[in-house]
């Protein structure tokens, strides 16, 4: 990744939330205490519930460059839900940041 001018290549931004994404899944506490030896298959279903995802986030940078996701969000959504989704996108994985670093 490179940083320049304080902000990030969209390439990048997605790499970054599909290694995200594996990370939660990887690091669920709960998955790993129900599924013991077979915690592989939960890595690989969090891979593939991850790549649809990260497709969708690929397709809409691709439809609206130079805009970030809540800016997105503002002209999908309209002004008022947008930043209703937005706020609830950004707690989502505030939330899932902070279980992750509680796993740790």
């Amino acid at each position: 990744m490179k940083l320049k001018s304080g902000s990030i290549s969209s390439k990048d931004l997605i790499f970054a939330v599909f290694c995200f994404m594996q990370a939660t899944v990887l690091r669920s506490g709960y998955i790993v205490a129900v599924t013991r030896h077979d915690s592989w298959a939960m890595a690989v279903t969090g891979f593939l519930f991850a790549v649809p995802m990260v497709a969708i986030y690929a397709a809409l940078f691709r439809k609206f460059p130079g805009k970030n996701l809540i800016e997105i969000d503002d002209v999908v959504f309209g002004s008022i839900m947008g930043k209703i989704v937005s706020v609830s996108y950004l707690f989502f994985f505030l939330s899932l940041a902070a279980l992750n670093i509680g796993d740790l």
